[in-house]
């Protein structure tokens, strides 16, 4: 597509699924999306799939499906920046985590952590890479038991080590991300 966009062309074209999140590989080669049937769009993650096609639209295919690993949820994949991984939430409705998966869906490693090698507790979603690849910012809750105004940003290294809250406010917070302002 050009730069004014008047070149735009739809990549996804099937009426039985919203089409959704679209997220280009670090090398512009793939591009990683998510969807869900038709008239649900994001309203209903455990209805999500992830899936990939090549950057002209071709060779779409399904990356992660229903059930997968046992999640009844998925979504928000983003690509590490070397391309070799994908951040994602995962799991269950009341208890998602953040996930690294290998590129092509395989291989599922937790990051979030409650500390003792179980899953942290609440909600985690919305994770974002640090342009060098060694950090995450994603949402969770400090509790348990999670609504919007308790969602908070926290920072936690690729390895899972090291979480950190950023935000400490009665505000919801959503979709974290680095800022490029410094290049």
């Amino acid at each position: 597509m050009s730069k004014h966009g008047n070149d735009a062309r739809p990549l996804t074209s099937d009426p039985s699924y919203d089409s959704f999140w679209p997220k280009p590989s670090p090398d512009q080669t793939h591009i990683l999306f998510v969807r869900t049937p038709a008239g649900i769009h994001d309203r209903d993650y455990s209805k999500a799939t992830t899936w990939i096609m090549n950057s002209d639209g071709g060779a779409v295919r399904q990356l992660l499906g229903l059930g997968v690993y046992g999640w009844t949820i998925q979504g928000h994949p983003e690509w590490r920046p070397n391309g070799k991984m994908v951040a994602m939430f995962g799991g269950q409705r009341t208890n998602p985590q953040i996930f690294l998966v290998r590129a092509d869906g395989t291989a599922p490693v937790r990051l979030t952590s409650d500390g003792r090698g179980g899953p942290r507790p609440g909600s985690n979603t919305d994770p974002s890479w640090h342009p060098d690849g060694q950090s995450l910012l994603f949402v969770g809750c400090p509790i348990a038991l999670c609504w919007p105004a308790n969602q908070e940003i926290y920072r936690i290294n690729a390895d899972g080590n090291g979480e950190e809250r950023l935000t400490q406010d009665s505000i919801p917070d959503y979709d974290p991300y680095y800022t490029d302002a410094h290049k």
